[in-house]
C-alpha cells in the first residue's frame, strides 16, 4: 500500500507499525505532499490532514480520519 506522488513522482510507504488505516509520511515528503494536496487529501477512503510543525520543519502531524469517523493522531 503506497502513495504515489504524482509531481514528484514520490513513492510515500506507511510505516511498518502502522495499522491499515495509517500513513506515516516522512518530513521532507510530507512538504511535497502539502504543496501538492494543500492540507488535506483522501487516500484509501481514509481522510488525511497535514499540519506543519514551524518549529519542527522536519516534522508534520498526520490526522487520521476513517469512515467511521475515528480520528487517529500521529507526529513523525
Amino acid at each position: 500500500m503506497a502513495l504515489l506522488q504524482r509531481r514528484h513522482n514520490t513513492i510515500i510507504e506507511p510505516h511498518r507499525n502502522a495499522s491499515l488505516r495509517e500513513i506515516s509520511i516522512e518530513g521532507r515528503y510530507a512538504e511535497r505532499l502539502e504543496c501538492f494536496f494543500r492540507t488535506a487529501f483522501t487516500f484509501n477512503r481514509v481522510h488525511v490532514m497535514i499540519h506543519r510543525s514551524a518549529r519542527h520543519a522536519s516534522r508534520c502531524m498526520i490526522t487520521y480520519r476513517a469512515s467511521n469517523n475515528t480520528e487517529m493522531n500521529c507526529i513523525r
